[in-house]
This record gives C-alpha cells, structure tokens and sequence, in this order.
C-alpha cells in the first residue's frame, strides 16, 4: 500500500484534483471574455460619445479630449466649402525651402 490508500485518498481525490484544476482554468478563461467584453463596451460608448460631439459641432468648430495628461483625439469640423475661410497648420514664414 501506499500513502494516498492509507491516508484514505485513492482515486476521487485525484479526480476532485482534477476538477479543480479545470474549473480555476476554465473561470480563468471566462475573466477573460468578461474583461474582453468591458473593454469592446467601453470603447463604443466612446465612440458614441465621439460621434455626438461630432454633430453638435458648428462649422469651423474644435474638440479636443486629453486623458491621463495626453491628447486622447482632436475633432475639427472644417467650415462649409466656398466660405473663403482658410486656416494654414503652419505660418509661410515657417516653412523651410531645400
């Protein structure tokens, strides 16, 4: 005899070992379809939220969202076309011929 058939463990503790074994994996796995799933939420709510400002926007208007101290995105709604508005990203004078 050996010491699991002594101590009184024969061949269910193995399989309660086995058991709980893949019951820790498989609820492992499902944390990481839960996580997965917060995180596909939460990033369409953003998008939802991005989108609404978007539309409450007037023409030529400007949002900015900084998150943890750095720019998240930056929304420009450009002015209707023929409006003779032009905004340059960079002044003439700046620019560096070769």
């Amino acid at each position: 005899m050996n010491w699991p058939d002594i101590a009184g463990f024969g061949l269910g503790s193995s399989l309660l070992f086995l058991l709980l074994y893949a019951v820790r994996k498989l609820l492992g796995a499902v944390d990481l379809c839960v996580a997965a799933h917060q995180e596909r939420l939460a990033e369409r709510e953003q998008r939802a939220s991005l989108i609404a400002v978007a539309q409450a926007l007037p023409d030529g208007g400007l949002a900015v969202q900084y998150e943890q101290g750095r720019l998240d995105w930056l929304l420009l709604k450009p002015p209707p076309t023929g409006t003779g508005v032009f905004m340059p990203l960079e002044e003439p004078s700046e620019r560096r011929v070769a």
